[in-house]
């Protein structure tokens, strides 16, 4: 089902999960389930700053087909910036529609010269170039990727509300 169930793996990987800042600049998590029998990448609307351009799926009015049988249209791609847990500088292309959570396909971590490999307890993200290894974290029974992006919602104004207190 395109929508996530109570008690499924979307509960487990939300959107965001966690703030911090580096460099002067706020980030936020995101949770992504890499997924090997996934066709492609796919991530929600407005994860990334990037814009949304057409694709060849988009431009045809392509469609995934969700778990109930539904149609979610691709909105078309953009290349996700992203920082790792591990302090990597990371960008990947994805497909963009109104689905619950972004999916990495193993398949494009492959074609992009990376090997995947899952385990008990997590799993690991190799490119084979650089040797550099990127954790996964298992949760629930699925793999989640770390991507720490540009968080681009402001913080809430300090407000001048005061409290008033018991007059005597």
């Amino acid at each position: 089902d395109a929508k996530a169930k109570a008690g499924d793996a979307a509960d487990l990987c939300p959107l965001q999960v966690d703030r911090r800042s580096k460099g002067g600049k706020r980030l936020k998590c995101i949770r992504a389930v890499v997924d090997s029998g996934a066709e492609g990448s796919v991530v929600p609307p407005r994860v990334f700053a990037a814009e949304v351009r057409s694709s060849a799926m988009s431009r045809v009015g392509g469609r995934y087909r969700a778990a109930n049988g539904g149609r979610i249209p691709n909105l078309g791609e953009q290349r996700g910036k992203f920082e790792t847990d591990e302090g990597a500088a990371c960008e990947i292309k994805l497909q963009v529609a109104e689905v619950e959570k972004p999916l990495i396909a193993v398949s494009d971590l492959s074609a992009a010269g990376n090997e995947v490999s899952f385990g008990a307890k997590g799993g690991r993200i190799l490119h084979l170039a650089s040797k550099k290894e990127t954790k996964l974290v298992r949760e629930g029974g699925v793999y989640v990727l770390r991507m720490w992006v540009e968080d681009a919602e402001e913080e809430p104004a300090p407000t001048s509300f005061r409290r008033q207190g018991l007059r005597r």
